[in-house]
């Protein structure tokens, strides 16, 4: 996963290296979104309003192929 800030929020670029489509849940303090992300693909997930905590963005994406990332963003 990488970020990318951008005019009224931030944008999550999630690449799947399992080789595996799945169904996946983004989960940070304040947001949660199901999105679908194809096999060895990138979905970027635009989060918008992001309201910058300035402090870290804890961010949680599980999916349903077994994989789950934890990473965090100062914003």
């Amino acid at each position: 996963m990488s970020w990318e800030p951008r005019l009224g929020g931030l944008t999550a670029h999630i690449t799947d290296r399992s080789g595996v489509a799945s169904q996946c849940t983004y989960t940070s303090d304040f947001y949660q979104r199901s999105f679908f992300l194809p096999a060895n693909a990138t979905f970027d997930l635009v989060i918008v309003p992001a309201i910058p905590k300035f402090q870290n963005w804890n961010v949680t994406v599980k999916c349903d192929n077994g994989t789950t990332t934890n990473t965090s963003e100062f914003f």
